[in-house]
Parts: structure tokens; sequence; C-alpha cells
């Protein structure tokens, strides 16, 4: 009868060792859950954070291409009058050209080029002036100069 006592004790020692491990173990997933449920929460948060932050972007997306489109829309007026000045810009030009029989030479840069037509002399001279070497007087002057046959 001891030894039945003494077995039946063992087993219930172990049984309450097997209880005491498996509620430690229960314990600590239950913490481990916690942490779980805290986590998810703190992501959810986040998550409504960042949907929050997608429509705010979305809605400045939608008003900057409505003002871009403004903009286009102004920007697109201003080419059609520019393109409707190129042909007043072309006969002022010319009307230009045939009151001072000048010629400009256009692709010459950071200099006044041309040819003059001094008709009263039955001349042509060709002129190259530096506006950065005269001052505005003095080439308007020496313009006047060529048109008038005067070298």
């Amino acid at each position: 009868a001891a030894a039945v006592k003494h077995h039946i004790q063992r087993q219930i020692k172990e049984e309450e060792d097997a209880c005491r491990r498996e509620g430690e173990d229960l314990a600590k997933q239950n913490c481990h859950i916690a942490a779980l449920e805290e986590e998810i929460r703190n992501l959810k948060i986040k998550n409504d954070e960042v949907d929050q932050q997608k429509k705010e972007s979305e809605q400045r997306t939608e008003r900057y291409r409505a003002e871009a489109s403004v903009e286009v829309e102004k920007i697109d007026e201003v080419e059609a009058a520019k393109i409707k000045e190129v042909p007043r810009m072309k006969k002022q030009l010319s009307l230009y050209a045939a009151m001072t029989n000048i010629k400009w030479h256009y692709e010459k840069e950071n200099v006044m080029a041309g040819e003059v037509a001094v008709l009263s002399q039955g001349i042509c001279r060709r002129f190259e002036i530096d506006p950065m070497e005269h001052s505005e007087f003095d080439v308007a002057n020496a313009v006047w100069s060529l048109m008038d046959g005067k070298s």
C-alpha cells in the first residue's frame, strides 16, 4: 500500500508540474496574443492614417491637375496670340526693310549686321556694329549714316 501511495503521489506531483508548466505556457501565449492584438490595433491606426494621407494626396492631385489645366489653357491662349502676331510682325519688318533698304543678317549673334542699299548712290554696303562697344545713340547715328550713304 505504501508503494501504491508513493506511486500515486509521484503521478500527482508530475501532473501538478505538467499543469503548472501548461499554465506558464498559457500565460506566455496570452501575453503573446495581447502583444499581437496591440500590434494589430497600432497597424489599423497606421493604416487609417495612410488612407487619410492617400485621400488628401488624391485631392491635392486633382486640384493641381485643375490648376495645371488652367495654366495650359492660358499658355495656349498666349501661343495663339503670338501666332496671330507673326504675320503682322512680318509685314512690319518688310515695311521697315523697304523703307530703310536694310537687309538684316539675323544669324549673326551679339552684333547688328546686314547690308544697306543706298539707292541714290547705286551702292550696297555691308555693315557690322557691336552694340556693346557703342552707345544706343552712336548705334542709331551709325545706321542713319549708312542709310544716307556716308561711311
